[in-house]
């Protein structure tokens, strides 16, 4: 064999390795289209199909609280928002000012900003640190007392109702109860209240099962669901939460 055709040999199979390749690729790109081109709900729904699902109940549990926000799912208000602006920057700058502890400023520095805002802000006003001047600087007018609710949802009514057991179920109403009753205190508004109870549901829930998934053994096992039933759960979830994202006529 020539030189000159063992170089074409070696050329034309490089080609056939690169053309092979472009498939492969081609191939991955559109398996994981859902993941690089999706919404959240999008995402979830791709990790339940590739059977992700612990991934799937961390990004659930992890990013909702802010793409609640990002959607105007369940968001702060103009002067809520505002306040809290004000006391994301204190913890970042660490502003003693206010009385906000090194401790709780350190722990908002860790977390993404709309998150903390759902998951750790909201309680602030109804937990020991009321007391703080920077609460009784911003939510002096406020009836702590009366600021919480039970949301007007009946468990049997709950889409889900038959996955969970009833002490689960209470306590996701309990907890979604809480946080709803901070659009009745005007501090939080949503596009969606009508489907907010079922939503909020769902997060309440699927949260928990999460954390019992992330302590495995030190839990009743009664408290686990089925794989099957976590599924259900997620992709019923996340179709909720497509429907009203999309529903572009919703308002305030």
């Amino acid at each position: 064999m020539t030189p000159t055709s063992s170089h074409t040999n070696s050329t034309e199979i490089e080609d056939t390795y690169e053309i092979l390749f472009s498939y492969v690729v081609q191939d991955i790109l559109e398996g994981y289209r859902n993941l690089l081109e999706g919404d959240l709900p999008e995402i979830i729904q791709w990790c339940v199909e590739k059977e992700y699902i612990q991934q799937a109940l961390t990004f659930y549990a992890e990013r909702i609280p802010i793409y609640f926000w990002e959607q105007g799912i369940f968001c702060p208000n103009q002067r809520e928002e505002e306040i809290y602006h004000v006391f994301w920057t204190a913890c970042q700058n660490k502003d003693k000012k206010l009385d906000i502890s090194q401790n709780t400023a350190r722990e908002y520095k860790s977390y993404n900003e709309k998150y903390c805002w759902m998951i750790k802000f909201l309680n602030i006003s109804t937990s020991e640190s009321k007391e703080s001047i920077f609460c009784k600087e911003y939510f002096s007018q406020i009836n702590f007392d009366s600021y919480f609710r039970e949301i007007k949802i009946k468990v049997s009514d709950y889409p889900l109702s038959h996955i969970a057991n009833r002490k689960q179920l209470n306590k996701a109403k309990r907890m979604a109860g809480k946080l709803l009753g901070y659009i009745d205190a005007g501090r939080a508004k949503s596009k969606c209240r009508k489907e907010l109870d079922a939503i909020m549901m769902d997060y309440q829930l699927l949260k928990e099962q999460r954390n019992l998934t992330n302590h495995a053994g030190r839990n009743d096992n009664t408290e686990y669901w089925s794989y099957q039933d976590i599924c259900t759960m997620l992709l019923q979830s996340a179709e909720r939460l497509i429907a009203v994202t999309n529903d572009e006529g919703r308002k305030y």
